[in-house]
């Protein structure tokens, strides 16, 4: 974890020609991965260049983005590859030796787990994640994870952590006029390498950081309350995450318990609605759907909230469509009534944390709109819990199998509406 301007990619670049030229392996491969494919070109691919142009017989593909490096001693070679983390299946198929992951706090969670460690398995890789901090994200849990496997004598696992204050590589006279122009919010993150910090560009991370540092924190221990009804508010995706918070709400409104979070990817609507009747001890009352719910299937003609209402949801009833710009505001004002579970909430906090604006590097601002990524799934959800909360009310809903009528009963008839 580097300060910006330290050097991190020539670093992890020259380690890793230097790795791979003294590996005693057949046909080497490593991988360098930025953010995105554009970025990859931009910040990585002339120092490889750069650093293998004295190499007998160095081959460069600038379309592809490959150095190839013949070992006419072994009869084989060695070869680099650069990626963009935006196109995950242009990495698969292939194996590493070893790889470099710039920026992962900008890259997909699942990058690591689903794509990158799967290619290592059988060579026995190494990988180095790199970046300054971006908030409280899958980085952060990457960087702590390390350090508590070094603590504990694992020779698999090493962190580092290099602040601007400890390095000495930028003046003081410039950090100090760095400051001049950057919140103090932004340069403890940027230049001292502060989890904490807000985010910058994040809609929702100040807020939360208030929760966690108030007292009486509002991110603490949450238990279900068995003599209050639940309610779900749901994110539904297709190939993407789905997301659903859990959320219960006293008779007197004067705050809401957010006691849990569910996550998933490439999983059917009726495997969540088995996990949220069988496997949890809640009784509903209400499940907000967004309103792309009301979309009819093209091979069914079934809308998926008839398919949820059919599998035992019975209160699955659309929020009322909003703006995003209403929505996220709707989010900010309700924040602060919310006390959120720190330990079944943990993985929607860390993407609410994250959940920032578009910006636009040509202009160097930030736009006036969300951007889509990892974090999108879970704030979308409760947006939809912000906009819809107040239509919460009402009678409980019985578990599908205690009554089998939930499963059968077809009408165009809507009672909720």
């Amino acid at each position: 974890m580097c300060h910006r301007r330290m050097g991190k990619t020539v670093l992890s670049g020259r380690h890793q020609i230097n790795r791979m030229l003294n590996l005693d392996r057949e046909y080497p491969r490593a991988a360098y991965i930025a953010p995105t494919y554009k970025q990859a070109k931009i910040v990585a691919w002339d120092y490889y260049k750069r650093f293998t142009k004295a190499i007998p017989g160095v081959q460069k593909n600038e379309s592809e983005l490959t150095l190839t490096i013949p070992r006419p001693e072994q009869e084989d070679d060695i070869k680099f590859y650069l990626f963009g983390s935006e196109d995950p299946d242009s990495i698969r198929g292939i194996y590493l030796d070893d790889a470099v992951i710039d920026e992962y706090a900008l890259c997909p969670k699942s990058l690591w787990g689903e794509v990158i460690r799967p290619l290592l398995s059988d060579r026995k890789g190494h990988c180095r994640f790199i970046g300054t901090p971006k908030g409280t994200n899958h980085f952060s849990e990457m960087y702590h994870f390390a350090v508590e496997r070094m603590r504990a004598g694992d020779p698999e696992w090493f962190a580092f952590k290099f602040r601007a204050s400890d390095t000495g590589i930028i003046p003081q006279e410039e950090l100090e006029s760095i400051k001049i122009g950057m919140s103090e919010a932004e340069f403890q993150q940027e230049y001292e390498c502060d989890f904490s910090a807000a985010n910058v560009g994040a809609y929702y991370a100040e807020y939360l950081y208030k929760m966690e540092t108030d007292i009486p924190k509002r991110i603490t221990r949450v238990p279900h309350d068995p003599n209050l009804p639940v309610s779900t508010w749901w994110d539904l995706g297709l190939d993407d995450e789905m997301a659903i918070w859990f959320t219960q709400t006293p008779p007197q409104q004067t705050e809401h318990r957010i006691i849990n979070y569910m996550s998933d990817a490439g999983k059917g609507v009726d495997y969540y609605i088995k996990k949220i009747m069988n496997d949890l001890p809640y009784t509903y009352n209400y499940h907000g759907l967004p309103h792309d719910a009301k979309q009819r299937e093209i091979g069914t003609g079934v809308s998926r909230q008839e398919t949820m209402r059919n599998l035992g949801l019975a209160r699955a009833d659309i929020v009322p469509y909003h703006h995003v710009a209403d929505g996220i505001n709707g989010v900010r004002q309700i924040l602060p009534k919310c006390l959120f579970d720190e330990t079944n909430c943990r993985k929607g906090l860390i993407s609410l944390k994250n959940y920032q604006k578009m910006y636009n590097q040509k202009l160097g601002t930030f736009e006036n709109k969300p951007r889509h990524d990892w974090s999108s799934h879970a704030a979308d959800a409760f947006r939809t819990f912000a906009m819809g909360q107040k239509r919460a009310g009402g009678p409980l809903e019985r578990k599908a199998m205690d009554d089998p009528r939930l499963n059968t009963a077809e009408s165009a008839f809507d009672i909720w509406r």
